[in-house]
């Protein structure tokens, strides 16, 4: 069920530029709030964070389901 988001996710060129700019632009979005200020590199690495996060998790359960169906 969720394989389709995955590899949407992780294969498809546009999707991916589509959501790491979405992502980008939300960080540097809290950056300049004025709430935020001085904590430029925190949200750049949060979000760094967060799409390395879900890579790491797609990837391992690409990897389990591969294993799951050549049995």
């Amino acid at each position: 069920m969720w394989l389709w988001l995955f590899g949407l996710f992780q294969d498809t060129t546009l999707i991916i530029a589509i959501g790491l700019f979405d992502l980008l632009n939300t960080a540097r979005t809290a950056a300049k709030d004025p709430a935020w200020l001085g904590f430029y590199d925190e949200a750049f690495g949060f979000a760094a964070l967060v799409y390395l996060t879900v890579c790491v998790i797609a990837s391992r359960y690409s990897l389990w389901l591969e294993r799951r169906l050549r049995r």
